[in-house]
């Protein structure tokens, strides 16, 4: 029987109710692209999609090819993770009968789907913060030695398998794990070639076929945080961290050796010999992933830190992050909370309980996503319920899971501050822990620390840990608004009235307008929680806007913003835009046949396009809902919850945009100035052709846009000058398609 192909399976998805046994896939609905076809992730084994069922995102594994009893060594692992946990292991379900093509059924495999860094595009990311590579090589180093303690291996440690998300990491592509109950067979695949030994074959398939993986990935990492020039200098990113096959199979003619040999810093010099020592064994002869200083580490409990208030502390005004020209700084904004930055991320297979768990309670609480807000039945959920969800918060030596059990005490009482003690505090601290009833064990410093060198690996950040906020439901904060008059500690806004029809809601946050004294506001409120959504703001608020200011509104981020009940919530107050979205403009003007203004506005557009590239800055979600013409005729953008601006160059996007708009490969993990350069290409497109007055039916921009797809029949027409400047905008966007997103052009240089 011949197996499908990546298109068999393309076109077998979009009728997810008619090809799936399962009764959530046939729910569901698959992602897709800009064109409206569905998304894959295609490899030379399996096409994985991602599907949007009722209540979660779904990744589902297709297979190209039969492998010899792999319905069995699924069963072997589901068997193993149900009686062990491994913390980087992720919940799943293979299903034999999985998915009908061409009147066959194949096997496929079910995940929950969670958002994520891979390891090629976390380094290209942070490969100049030596603090987020030092956390990341403590973290792999408790993954490596956690499969190691279950006695169990992946089989094919990669860039693309091991996923950073947040403060967790994540292993993906199970089809080469050992777990004990295979002894005796045969690895049914080899592995990535950039990260396996020269030796590696199906005979040699044990608990030790992670060892050679983990010192190659532990030694480039290091290297790299010495010198991340070397990244560029040799492909990195390429399929490879630095090192690849042929530095295994000739590490005598190794370019790359032979460099980090006479290296001038002495330490590479080092990994270098290391890495050639390797090489020099038998595969057999590897020794066990030991880095330097791993046996020295020790695990600080987390505590929470009791600060005492100021009696004023109530009292004080909210902090204005841009001013408005003409008001005056209310004051100085708070201090930032815990665990401010964080991992950028791209798109992955993974578990959705990984997303909430290491904010979840042990107590069975309602997680920070969960929309509740103050119901006690909730916060007494029975302890079974959380026994029995599986724990996926982190390996060993993870804070995080400490700091879950904390939680709910932290929610229930008058503190907002937790911290990490220092490794001195851990060990002087001699009555019982927080999290123990018995005091911690004093573990005598090595040789190292006692002399303040660095053991030889490093150490876990003492920074503070974000604990997610829960956020009440929608319905109880437009209640407070409405009926409670001290609702916003905003003076302004406390003087003014809410305006009940003038609402909007949106995937983040819903937006009212309220009727000040002098002016009406725009009152954005969050509905859920963001570690960073402060820093993201304020450096917006600090950034050289340059002629890109006009084209914005000014803000104020307040942290203590929203009282609902006796919570606090964070809020955006922004001066108040009377105008309407960019296409319902358009639309007006093409009922009145203005064809001028529309031009007008296209050339607008294009110098908004060019002040934000020269204020190296990007909007991150550039689509008719976020671009307004206020009553004077002039653009302005709102919503900047995903802008970019270089001071947060080492955060990931906040989310991705509207699809229609977007390069149909974007992820959380792309941030960066190059965002708005396909959504801006998309709009001008959309703009140039309005301006020609095209068919009344083709007013609305989404089907409009839909008629740039390839399979259009207007490809073939020439009718007129409409058609004509549609098959060009059509022909341009397909082909910046084909770029990678960061590398398609400006709107200057691609016009």
């Amino acid at each position: 029987m011949q197996w499908p192909t990546p298109q068999d399976y393309n076109e077998t998805v979009q009728s997810p109710d008619f090809c799936f046994d399962n009764q959530e896939l046939q729910q569901g609905a698959p992602e897709t692209n800009a064109m409206g076809l569905p998304k894959a992730i295609c490899g030379n084994f399996a096409s994985v999609y991602q599907f949007q069922c009722a209540n979660r995102s779904v990744a589902v594994k297709c297979f190209l090819r039969n492998v010899y009893n792999q319905h069995q060594r699924y069963g072997n692992l589901s068997t193993f993770t149900e009686f062990n946990h491994v913390s980087t292991l992720l919940e799943f379900e293979y299903l034999l009968k999985g998915i009908l093509v061409n009147g066959n059924w194949f096997p496929i495999v079910k995940m929950p789907w969670v958002e994520g860094l891979t390891l090629d595009q976390f380094v290209r990311k942070n490969m100049h913060n030596k603090q987020q590579i030092d956390r990341f090589l403590c973290q792999f180093t408790d993954l490596v030695l956690e499969l190691e303690r279950h006695g169990i291996a992946h089989g094919d440690l990669q860039h693309g398998n091991i996923i950073v998300r947040n403060k967790d990491l994540m292993l993906v592509d199970y089809d080469g794990i050992y777990v004990p109950a295979m002894a005796g067979e045969q690895a049914n695949e080899l592995g990535h070639v950039n990260y396996q030994h020269p030796e590696r074959s199906a005979e040699y398939f044990d608990a030790s076929i992670d060892r050679f993986s983990a010192w190659i990935i532990h030694h480039s990492l290091y290297v790299l945080r010495l010198d991340p020039t070397l990244w560029q200098r040799h492909s990195g990113g390429d399929e490879r961290l630095i090192f690849g096959a042929s530095d295994y199979k000739a590490p005598e003619n190794s370019r790359l050796l032979a460099e980090l040999m006479r290296h001038p810093v002495p330490e590479i010099n080092k990994r270098a010999q290391e890495i050639k020592k390797l090489l020099s064994l038998k595969l057999s002869e590897i020794p066990p992933f030991r880095p330097a200083g791993w046996d020295t580490r020790v695990d600080r409990p987390v505590e929470i830190q009791n600060k005492p208030k100021p009696a004023s502390a109530a009292q004080d005004p909210p902090g204005q992050i841009w001013q408005e020209p003409g008001e005056s700084q209310a004051g100085k904004s708070e201090a930032p909370r815990a665990g401010g930055s964080g991992a950028g991320t791209g798109f992955v297979m993974g578990s959705a309980a990984a997303s909430v768990q290491a904010s979840k309670p042990a107590s069975g609480a309602p997680s920070a996503d969960a929309p509740w807000y103050g119901d006690a039945s909730a916060k007494t959920a029975p302890a079974s319920a959380a026994s029995s969800s599986r724990d996926r918060t982190g390996g060993p030596g993870s804070v995080l899971r400490a700091a879950q059990d904390y939680s709910k005490r932290l929610a229930e009482s008058d503190t907002d501050e937790i911290r990490i003690p220092s490794r001195t505090e851990s060990r002087s601290a001699q009555p019982t822990s927080p999290l123990s009833s018995t005091p911690p064990p004093a573990a005598p410093p090595s040789p190292a620390q006692q002399t303040g060198q660095n053991p030889g690996a490093p150490e876990r950040s003492t920074s503070e840990i974000h604990i997610p906020q829960r956020f009440p439901r929608l319905a109880l904060m437009r209640d407070a608004i409405l009926m409670d008059d001290d609702a916003f500690c905003d003076p302004v806004l406390k003087m003014g009235r809410a305006l009940k029809d003038d609402q909007w809601e949106g995937k983040n946050g819903f937006v009212l307008r309220i009727a000040g004294k002098e002016k009406h506001y725009a009152v954005k409120c969050f509905l859920s929680d963001s570690a960073d959504r402060k820093q993201r703001y304020e450096s917006i608020a600090r950034h050289n806007m340059k002629d890109a200011g006009k084209y914005l509104v000014s803000f104020q981020y307040q942290s203590k913003g929203l009282r609902v009940g006796e919570q606090w919530l964070p809020i955006l107050r922004m001066g108040f835009i009377d105008g309407k979205r960019i296409d319902e403009y358009v639309r007006f003007q093409l009922r009145n046949d203005n064809k001028h203004e529309i031009q007008r506005i296209m050339h607008q557009f294009r110098d908004m396009v060019w002040a934000l590239n020269h204020a190296g800055i990007a909007h991150g979600d550039l689509e008719p809902a976020n671009i307004l013409v206020d009553s004077r005729g002039n653009l302005r953008l709102v919503d900047y919850d995903n802008m970019y601006v270089p001071s947060i160059a080492h955060l990931q996007s906040a989310e991705t945009g509207h699809p229609l708009f977007q390069h149909p490969s974007r992820t959380l993990g792309h941030f960066g100035p190059y965002l708005d350069n396909f959504s801006a290409l998309v709009i001008d497109s959309v703009l140039q052709c309005m301006a020609l007055a095209p068919n009344e039916n083709l007013w609305n921009w989404e089907t409009f846009i839909q008629q740039l797809r390839p399979s259009n029949s207007w490809r073939q027409s020439t009718a007129n000058t409409s058609q004509d400047a549609i098959q060009r905008a059509g022909r341009l966007i397909r082909e910046m398609q084909k770029y990678r997103i960061d590398q398609v052009p400006t709107l200057n240089a691609s016009r």
